[in-house]
């Protein structure tokens, strides 16, 4: 045999650890391929990615700039078109609503100033706004609106502060100079009020500190950490962000001298200098950089930091002659990559650890199919034939076992549909085979029927008939398996059920009783839906009767049918029939009413006897459970027994004032059948030893 083969002695592995250890491998070669091509690819995909994300945010940040700088000529522009009409030298309200909308619509600019030959009225800003940062990297923006704090003042403007004609009605912005508003460093956009008039005619001017271009840029974030600055194309600053509108970088001279870069004071700005000049050098395009007006990258490592860092001229379309400068951590590109990449190794970890784990349970599962197929077996012993585990194996026999066991099981669960599941749990518990015979148990028996079946049957096609009637039968048999019944068999639309047997049941009657009850009320249901859907419905009688009943495998030798038998079996189903007579839905016989008087309301019917039968016996309706019944109901019970009482000793005058009473309250049938016999008894009294009785001469 293989297994005494030398060479399979060497070394020998179980199935279980075979599969462990395959699975294991498997995990690991796949990791390690994910995490280098992942890792190969982000390194390929790296400097482009950051490239073009510095590119985008630099230009953002060079548009919004610049759309800032430029917004003063529109705001002049509408101030002026506003003041035409206007005096401004008389009408002071006005001219300082519109140089206070000026500012309210850019709270950034820090003046405003209408100038008319060589007086001016200044609106200076004295609030700093306190912006929600736009942040280039997220594409949110937002500015907290506040209540401006303005001062104005009027004051003489000598010849030589006076704004240059060259730069009103025209977009361009007047040189960095000293500003007549605020003597600080900063540009100026004005515009005429009246070309021809020239500055006597008046001209609207909005003064933009050095300051406050400063300010503005520090509302501008780039990512969570990231700066940007502005610089002329020798690299001395003009704006960088700071929190006012004062401070070192806006210089307070008369012909400002910008401070270059790397002397800022601020040790990112010098680190990055020193970076893009040493790339510089060793590129030597230095100065082929500076005419070709394309972006310049670099990076460089600033304390525990790295950076990424990019120039970026301003375009000739905006008239300026500077560079943006970005600089932002290399964490806010890297963070996802680096992320991602712990993610995949701890994943690839918890893979591992997981296909041990599982690849155990498995390899477990896969060496004990026979075992799983055994447990599935023994059910059988019970007659449990619910759907088990589902038993896979690779090898052919065993899966050829399964198989057949399942189509086996199959085969049993279609053969309980015809026999009772109790009955064929008895047999299997018996080891041996079913023989002819039965035994007397006291019984509740089952009987009910469709009013009217044999006409609703020629009134729809029979696919419909059947589909109704495959519908009714499950609900009713589903609700009589539920109590502990035994359904015995299907005669057309009507049911035969027990209880009591196989199984023994010790409160049959109660159970029957309430099967009665929800088959009545689950009917009103599906009479709601079939109503809905235009089909006939149906409307059930049933019977109740208990006794001594022979129950049993009844028929021959080869072929036997449990079911029962008796005098009992037979008033059940008479009972059901006597409900036409009555209109009534449920009635039970005495031997029941007995049995479940105490929890169920129950009126006293009639005294009958029935076809075929001379004892005269007492049935009853049975209405509901008893904690259901309402104080109407039990006064309806309640007069309509007393009137039964004095129809039995013929007092003919109190029956019949009661039976008109019950019918005045609803529609009885039963009370109208009393009163119809009143009639009759009053013309044709009966005989001397009549006590009430009714004799059936119909099922």
């Amino acid at each position: 045999m293989a297994k005494n083969h030398p060479r399979l002695q060497r070394f020998r592995i179980s199935m279980r650890w075979s599969i462990v250890s395959l699975l294991t491998l498997l995990i690991l070669f796949a990791s390690g391929l994910i995490i280098a091509v992942s890792y190969w690819g982000n390194r390929q995909s790296l400097h482009f990615l950051m490239d073009t994300l510095m590119e985008d945010r630099a230009y953002r940040f060079i548009d919004k700039t610049t759309q800032f700088l430029r917004q003063a000529f529109t705001l002049a522009e509408e101030a002026c078109d506003e003041l035409r009409q206007a005096n401004p030298a008389r009408d002071r309200k006005k001219l300082e609503e519109e140089l206070r909308d000026i500012l309210e619509d850019q709270p950034y600019y820090s003046a405003a100033y209408w100038v008319e030959g060589t007086r001016a009225v200044v609106a200076l800003n004295l609030e700093v706004p306190q912006p929600a940062a736009t942040n280039l990297l997220e594409s949110t923006e937002g500015t907290e609106s506040e209540k401006l704090r303005l001062q104005f003042e009027e004051k003489i403007i000598p010849p030589a502060a006076s704004p240059s004609a060259a730069f009103f009605n025209s977009k361009k912005i007047a040189p960095v100079h000293r500003l007549f508003s605020q003597q600080k460093a900063g540009f100026t956009a004005c515009a005429w009020r009246n070309a021809a008039q020239g500055i006597s005619g008046g001209a609207v001017c909005i003064d933009i500190a050095l300051g406050d271009l400063a300010l503005y840029i520090g509302s501008i974030k780039i990512g969570e950490a990231g700066r940007a600055f502005i610089v002329d194309k020798t690299m001395r600053l003009i704006a960088a962000p700071q929190p006012d509108r004062g401070g070192v970088l806006a210089v307070d001279t008369a012909l400002p001298e910008p401070t270059h870069l790397k002397d800022a004071g601020i040790p990112e700005y010098k680190a990055a200098h020193a970076a893009m000049e040493k790339k510089l050098r060793r590129m030597q395009k230095k100065k082929k950089w500076q005419k070709n007006p394309r972006p310049f990258y670099f990076d460089f490592k600033h304390g525990d930091k790295r950076y990424v860092g990019t120039f970026v001229p301003f375009p000739q379309y905006t008239g300026f002659d500077w560079q943006a400068g970005v600089i932002v951590p290399e964490d806010e590109f890297f963070y996802f990559i680096r992320r991602n990449t712990r993610l995949v190794l701890a994943s690839s970890l918890v893979l591992v650890l997981v296909a041990v784990f599982l690849g155990y349970l498995f390899s477990r599962r896969l060496a004990r199919p026979l075992n799983e197929l055994s447990e599935e077996m023994g059910k059988i012993e019970h007659f449990d034939l619910s759907p088990g585990r589902e038993i896979i194996s690779s090898i052919t026999d065993v899966e050829k076992m399964v198989n057949a066991f399942n189509r086996m099981r199959q085969g049993l669960r279609s053969f309980g549909k015809f026999v009772p599941t109790d009955l064929v749990r008895q047999i299997i518990a018996a080891e041996g085979e079913a023989h002819l015979g039965g035994e007397k148990r006291q019984l509740t028996v089952h009987f009910s029927d469709i009013e009217g079946f044999t006409t609703i049957s020629e009134s729809i096609p029979p696919e419909q008939l059947v589909e109704l009637l495959a519908e009714y039968l499950g609900e009713m048999s589903r609700i009589i398996a539920e109590e502990k019944g035994t359904v015995d068999k299907y005669i057309g639309d009507a049911i035969m059920a027990f209880w009591g047997a196989p199984q023994r049941v010790q409160d049959h009657a109660h159970c029957a009783a309430r099967a009665a009850l929800r088959c009545q009320k689950r009917l009103d249901e599906l009479e709601e839906k079939w109503r809905a859907a235009g089909r006939p419905v149906f409307r059930a009688r049933v019977g109740l009767n208990t006794g001594e009943i022979i129950v049993g495998n009844m028929g021959s030798a080869e072929r036997l049918n449990y079911t029962a038998i008796g005098d009992a079996v037979n008033l059940a189903s008479r009972l059901e029939g006597i409900n036409k007579y009555y209109s009534t839905r449920i009635i039970v016989g005495q031997e029941t009413q007995k049995l479940i008087a105490n929890d169920f309301t129950l009126r006293l019917l009639d005294f009958v006897a029935v076809k075929g039968k001379s004892e005269v016996i007492r049935i009853y309706e049975l209405i509901g459970e008893k904690k259901d019944e309402s104080a109407e109901e039990r006064r309806f019970i309640t007069l309509y027994e007393e009137a039964l009482a004095h129809y039995t000793r013929r007092e003919w005058d109190e029956a019949e004032k009661k039976f008109r009473t019950l019918l005045s309250q609803r529609n009885d049938e039963a009370s109208q059948q009393m009163l119809e016999r009143i009639a009759s008894f009053r013309n044709h009294p009966p005989p001397p030893n009549w006590q009430g009785e009714y004799v059936m001469t119909s099922k």
